[in-house]
């Protein structure tokens, strides 16, 4: 069927690309995605976990920076958090690997003091970020 005069300048005509309450919604999306963006990725809810020996003696976030000391079988060792990293800073161990081993910052990663019997993990309380298989060689 055929287009009369009509229909066709009707057809050649442009659309109005945004109306007014087009704009409005543009505006408020961008306003809503902007104003979450401080809470979208500095929620760090990983934290370090010292053992002494089999037993948990303490769990600090990695978002709120602190030194804090351990006691040892060999004596006391000082740890640092900044950044959300963690590293042993000082300990009385002969050898000092866990000094050595520096910052770690990682899910799982960890910093062992075998003299004074203590070891920091780290452990991710994040969606997705948890070890979802263990191999075993045999």
């Amino acid at each position: 069927m055929p287009m009369n005069s009509q229909e066709e300048t009707d057809c050649m005509k442009r659309p109005r690309l945004l109306r007014g309450l087009d704009i409005a919604i543009i505006i408020a999306l961008l306003f809503v995605s902007v104003a979450f963006i401080p809470f979208m990725g500095s929620q760090s809810r990983d934290t370090v976990v010292v053992y002494k020996g089999a037993d948990v003696i303490a769990e600090y976030r990695l978002d709120e920076d602190r030194v804090f000391h351990v006691d040892g079988i060999d004596g006391t060792l000082e740890i640092e958090i900044r950044d959300e990293k963690v590293r042993v800073r000082s300990s009385p161990c002969r050898h000092q690997v866990c000094v050595n081993t520096g910052w770690i910052s990682r899910s799982y990663e960890q910093i062992i003091c075998a003299p004074n019997h203590i070891l920091l993990l780290i452990r991710s309380n994040s969606e997705g970020e948890e070890i979802d298989a263990v191999t075993r060689g045999e």
